[in-house]
């Protein structure tokens, strides 16, 4: 009797931890920002640089100023210093670009060879690439937005940080592998649906299939 008694302890202690900590996951999931932004348009200093292998001198940098719009699964990135516009599609993982340095009247299309990290929609992305919950690192400000600090281990995607606004905005993501590394963190931010009109490619242009990724002064990173 006494030892079914205290097999009945230890069930019941067994459950009671298992409600415990799944009130506490649930808590939380709860207090976690929403894992996909929506509609936006921001402003995003963006700071990054690269090497051709681990060990070696940085070699490529860049430091510019990005106009980032999402809308649904789509964006697209303006880039200030060159003039360039990239159009992404986070479903096809196609990517579209035009202006800067791509030849006048074309648009080069390609399609990444892996899922990208797609951090100006969300943290989504990175979450169904890990089995655990992020890291909670604090509360920071940002474009004068509070938000929410999230660091991830993923395999795939390395260590990567968010800091996420209640909206599900993300106002900075930073990101390092051994040859690269890069930081964008908002400026301003307008939560206005944007036009549909800026997410398709501009008439006119001759779309050239690529088979891997444009060349550029900078290796493509991998997140």
């Amino acid at each position: 009797m006494a030892s079914s008694r205290a097999m009945s302890r230890s069930v019941l202690g067994s459950l009671l931890s298992l409600g415990l900590a799944a009130c506490a996951s649930a808590s939380l999931a709860a207090d976690l920002p929403p894992q996909e932004a929506p509609p936006f348009t921001g402003v995003y200093h963006q700071v990054s640089r690269a090497r051709d292998a681990p060990g070696e001198e940085w070699k490529y940098t860049v430091d510019d100023t990005l106009t980032i719009t999402v809308l649904a699964k789509q964006s697209r990135w303006d880039h200030k210093g060159d003039g360039s516009t990239e159009i992404n599609d986070s479903v096809s993982r196609y990517s579209t670009r035009f202006g800067g340095r791509v030849p006048a009247g074309t648009a080069l299309r390609s399609q990444a060879p892996f899922v990208p990290v797609n951090w100006e929609h969300g943290w989504a992305t990175v979450r169904h690439a890990t089995e655990k919950d992020p890291e909670v690192l604090g509360e920071a400000t940002i474009a004068g937005q509070p938000c929410t600090r999230l660091k991830f281990v993923s395999e795939q995607y390395g260590e990567p940080e968010f800091c996420v606004a209640k909206s599900g905005i993300v106002l900075r993501f930073s990101n390092a592998s051994s040859t690269a590394e890069a930081t964008y963190e908002a400026t301003s931010i307008d939560d206005k649906a944007p036009d549909p009109a800026k997410l398709v490619t501009p008439p006119g242009l001759k779309v050239e299939e690529q088979a891997g990724a444009p060349k550029k002064k900078l290796p493509k990173l991998p997140f």
